[in-house]
């Protein structure tokens, strides 16, 4: 009897494995092809089930169809990046949940700096500034407002 391959089963019944497309990019033992076949099929199964809700009928799961697409965005970014991204969704995810006071603010704070680097590091790469083993550099005024707010927390907690 032929054993059933558990990446094949990932790639073929993705449902039934991932809660959420992030699952998918973060699953260390696919390859970058594999997590795109199979959000591939995710993308599909949420625009029928768009699809489907536009025309009026319900029912099974939510359409996922843009926590999808980030998550296909995400596979295409350059691994420096894509670093930062999956932290900053995983610090999106934490805000949703009761946090005390003090935890909110600093995950916000960790939020805007991750974000900032995020977009500098793809802008940077996307220049062609950065090649593979050199350093992520800030904008200067990205820096300063970085500097700025983290100077205020340490103030105000």
């Amino acid at each position: 009897m032929d054993k059933i391959d558990p990446k094949e089963d990932k790639i073929e019944k993705p449902h039934a494995f991932f809660v959420e497309a992030h699952d998918v990019v973060i699953d260390p033992d696919l390859s970058k092809a594999q997590k795109t076949d199979i959000l591939e099929t995710l993308e599909q199964d949420a625009r029928q089930m768009s699809a489907a809700s536009n025309e009026g009928m319900a029912g099974g799961e939510l359409a996922n169809l843009h926590d999808v697409l980030e998550a296909k965005d995400s596979l295409g970014l350059p691994p420096i990046a894509h670093a930062y991204d999956l932290v900053v969704k995983d610090l999106r995810s934490r805000m949703k949940t009761e946090l005390p006071n003090d935890s909110r603010a600093l995950i916000e704070l960790g939020l805007t700096a991750m974000e900032a680097v995020v977009h500098s590091v793809i802008l940077n790469q996307v220049s062609g500034d950065l090649d593979a083993g050199s350093a992520v550099r800030l904008d200067p005024e990205v820096a300063a407002g970085i500097d700025d707010e983290i100077a205020r927390e340490k103030l105000d907690p």
